[in-house]
Formats: structure tokens, C-alpha cells, sequence
């Protein structure tokens, strides 16, 4: 699973953004999108992704998905699926974020000034200021 999760959804979003054929795109679209579709049946029946407990794979699939919204959906084309609209993946994240210790190193406007400033012209960039991912994560969980 763990490989697998990085080859089509960690590996995948950039292969998504270097894509320089169609072909290449559609194909490295396809797999991450359908992965993603995976994974979030997978959260939303276990909870994390062996089960009750918090493992290091998830804490790497959480990287990802934390920047997937706003910064590898705009930049990498990535534009399939948004972690928001995904109810397991969104409670998933929500999950990993209240953990102690992860907000506070989950610092997503620096993330976004280092991605957007990799692609700068003449050290000119702007950062697009994205949805309410942020907001969604610690907003109250709400148990069924």
C-alpha cells in the first residue's frame, strides 16, 4: 500500500505537472485520480490506512494531501478531484491535523511562497490565496 500510495498520489500529482505530452498528462491523471478515489473509500471505512491507528504512511499521504488543494491541484494540474469535496479523505486530514505537534509545523502560506516562488520571473510571483482548507481542518468533526 505504501508504495503504491506514493507512486500514484505522491508521485503522481507531479508527473500530473511535468507531463509534457498529452498522453503522458492523461495517463498520469487518470492514475492519481482513481487512486485518490481508493484511498478515500479506504480512510472512510478504516479510519487511517491499516486500520484505527496512525502509522507512518499515513503521515506521508497527509503531506500530500495537506498541499493538494492549494498548491499541486493549481500548479500541477492536478484538477480532478478537490481533498475538500472527498468526506473520507477531508475527515482523514482533519484526523492527522489535530494530532499534537502536526499544526504547528503545517505552516501552508510558507508552502505556498516556496512552490509559487520556485516558478517566479525575475523574483516576481504571486501566490494565489486557494480555498478554506485550512478553515476545513479545524473545523469540529462531526461523529455519525
Amino acid at each position: 500500500t505504501d508504495q503504491w500510495i506514493y507512486n500514484s498520489i505522491s508521485i503522481g500529482v507531479y508527473r500530473c505537472g511535468l507531463a509534457t505530452t498529452q498522453v503522458q498528462y492523461d495517463e498520469a491523471i487518470e492514475e492519481l485520480t482513481s487512486a485518490l478515489d481508493e484511498i478515500n473509500s479506504i480512510v472512510q471505512k478504516r479510519g487511517f490506512l491499516t486500520g484505527s491507528r496512525l502509522t507512518e504512511p499515513d503521515v506521508r499521504l497527509f503531506v500530500t494531501l495537506f498541499r493538494f488543494d492549494e498548491i499541486y491541484r493549481v500548479l500541477f494540474r492536478s484538477n480532478t478531484r478537490l481533498i475538500a469535496n472527498m468526506p473520507g479523505l477531508l475527515e482523514y486530514c482533519k484526523d492527522i491535523y489535530q494530532v499534537k505537534g502536526v499544526k504547528e509545523v503545517c505552516d501552508m502560506a510558507a508552502i505556498k511562497k516556496q512552490y509559487y516562488g520556485a516558478i517566479a520571473q525575475q523574483g516576481k510571483f504571486v501566490v494565489p490565496r486557494g480555498g478554506q482548507f485550512l478553515k476545513l481542518l479545524v473545523e469540529t468533526r462531526t461523529c455519525v
